[in-house]
């Protein structure tokens, strides 16, 4: 694997490194650094060991990878924040499921299309997207009835604080109650 060198220069939107830790990427504009912490492993790693190519470190078994979990009528949003910006990147969010007011984003490299090929969202990603919302729309999260990066919640979209609303007796966003007119 090819590592950063003191030829290795960054673009005006940034060059992709990766931890050789955990595969995590990031983005950085220069490197005038000697070492930088991974914002995934939290591990401290010199410039010199820094990748240049995805290492594709295998996900470990059951665990869904990092994604955006957003408003879903604002989903025109994630569309344009696509074509303006991420596409440069050789990246696309695609929308994986829906539920109520909820969507659930993933990110993908542009060639692929299947959800085993998905990738974790980089916090760097998020961030930009959050100040692309608030650039372009003047937009803040809370604006949203959700707007989050974290794992991949599954089908139905269930968050942590929906399962303390059930335990409530309350609904979440998306539950629909049924009533059942069965008589025994």
């Amino acid at each position: 694997m090819k590592t950063v060198d003191r030829n290795t220069r960054a673009s005006k939107k940034g060059k992709f490194i990766y931890c050789p830790e955990c595969g995590a990427v990031a983005r950085v504009f220069h490197f005038s650094w000697c070492a930088v912490t991974c914002c995934s492993c939290g591990e401290m790693v010199d410039k010199s060991k820094w990748l240049l190519e995805n290492p594709k470190f295998p996900r470990p078994e059951g665990e869904l990878p990092f994604s955006l979990v957003f408003d879903r009528a604002y989903g025109s949003f994630v569309h344009k924040f696509n074509e303006k910006h991420l596409f440069d990147y050789g990246y696309y969010l695609l929308d994986v499921d829906s539920s109520g007011s909820r969507e659930v984003w993933c990110l993908l490299p542009i060639e692929k299309t299947d959800y085993d090929d998905v990738e974790d969202l980089p916090q760097w990603i998020f961030d930009d997207f959050l100040d692309w919302i608030s650039q372009r729309h003047r937009m803040l999260p809370e604006d949203f009835s959700i707007c989050r990066r974290m794992r991949d919640p599954g089908l139905g979209i269930m968050l942590p604080e929906d399962f303390e609303m059930l335990e409530k007796g309350q609904l979440p966003d998306g539950v629909i109650q049924l009533k059942s007119t069965f008589k025994p």
